[in-house]
């Protein structure tokens, strides 16, 4: 049996390598393009497929959405990225994560049923990245289990994005900012521009979480029906306006759609890692998965509302850049906090750029050990800057928690 965390290991993984190239994306489209054919041709069936893109927000707005789905009747299946611990947290169905063995077999199943078909699918298929591997197998995975509902968070951009190949019905555009500009531009326009280019000639509605983008889209002269997030109510975090955004997107597609649904209370689930809170003794562990400019402002924006204390001596605010960030955002984060910085090496690698900039001589690069020792008097530690700082998390929890 071929076991599919062993096959996404062997292959090229431009997320953890953050060597992130445009040379490949349109040659591999074509093979998806090709694959997603066979996939349609094995199962002739015509669920609604919802794309969601943007530079913040996609996660939880996927994650509020799917549970609006769900709890309204609907076979849902919601494919995101990156995860937190496992590639399993991508792959969510009916609110259910599936276990390694069982999608173990239906990856069995999609390489005989599916690459295996010819002999020119099954060689071209051997060049796909980790997350094209793992979307194409997802879709399978969605339309083997006759999901009605396929929603498809995009990795990178739009454009080129491996989730491009299914041709949404509705596509939803959270926000956009500087984030990726070697790959997607340096202007909001460029980026825009990318992230629209998942948008096809089967989309029915755009959906714009920024009205502010309105000017931008209008450029874009787009023949889809644009629908703009106008709430101007005030919310406590970002995590508010995401599920009212995802609410608000719901509604409009049922409208579409006509289904008449009864009108339900339902009590949103934040997704895991995104202002996720413990509470160990006296102290607050935060985390949040923000990981450029904009997105660690809102995050700690959204504390600041929720925890007025905070302040220089009372938290600790640990960060981890991965190595395609600029230390520029770093510059930013000192003129926007009055915290201490320190950046937990062992976790996530030291750019050069770090170290031997006098702008960033304020952050403390520091291991673990000490990293430990420091945390001990503080009432609020923050940690933030990438996926990869939730294994430092847990752990910090599961140390206080022992000393309880």
């Amino acid at each position: 049996m071929i076991s599919l965390s062993k096959d996404l290991e062997s292959r090229i993984n431009p997320e953890k390598s953050r060597n992130f190239s445009s040379i490949y994306f349109l040659e591999h489209l074509l093979i998806l393009e090709e694959i997603y054919k066979e996939i349609l041709l094995k199962f002739p069936i015509n669920p609604i497929k919802i794309s969601i893109v943007g530079t913040n927000g996609k996660g939880s707005t996927g994650y509020f959405l799917t549970q609006l789905f769900y709890y309204n009747g609907f076979d849902c299946g919601y494919y995101s990225s990156p995860h937190l611990l496992s590639y399993t947290e991508r792959i969510l169905v009916n609110l259910t994560y599936y276990k390694e063995n069982l999608l173990n077999n239906y990856y069995n199943d999609f390489i005989k049923e599916i690459v295996n078909k010819n002999n020119k699918l099954t060689e071209y298929y051997k060049n796909l990245t980790y997350f094209e591997v793992l979307t194409i197998f997802t879709i399978y995975l969605f339309y083997r289990l006759n999901l009605k509902i396929h929603i498809y968070e995009a990795g990178l951009g739009g454009r080129f994005d491996a989730t491009k190949i299914v041709n949404p019905d509705f596509v939803i555009l959270t926000n956009v900012s500087l984030d990726h500009t070697k790959v997607l531009g340096n202007t909001i326009e460029k980026i825009l521009n990318e992230k629209l280019g998942i948008i096809s000639k089967n989309t029915q509605i755009l959906f714009v979480g920024d009205p502010k983008l309105e000017t931008y889209i209008k450029k874009q002269r787009l023949s889809t029906k644009i629908h703009y997030f106008q709430l101007q109510d005030q919310f406590s975090n970002y995590l508010e306006y995401n599920k009212q955004f995802s609410l608000f997107c719901f509604n409009k597609m049922m409208e579409f759609l006509k289904f008449n649904l009864p009108k339900k209370q339902v009590v949103l689930k934040n997704p895991p890692g995104r202002l996720e809170i413990k509470n160990v003794g006296d102290q607050l562990i935060i985390f949040d998965v923000s990981h450029n400019t904009n997105g660690i402002y809102t995050f700690l924006n959204s504390l600041r509302k929720e925890f007025s204390d905070i302040n220089k001596d009372n938290t600790i605010l640990i960060l981890g850049l991965l190595k395609d960030r600029s230390y520029k955002n770093i510059e930013r984060l000192f003129s926007w906090t009055n915290l201490s910085l320190h950046y937990p090496f062992p976790y996530i690698p030291v750019k050069e750029e770090f170290i031997h900039n006098e702008s960033v001589q304020k952050l403390s690069f520091i291991e673990l050990k000490d990293l430990k020792k420091l945390v001990n008097h503080k009432k609020y530690i923050i940690i933030c800057g990438s996926f990869r700082l939730y294994e430092l998390y847990l752990n910090l929890i599961e140390q206080f928690r022992r000393k309880l």
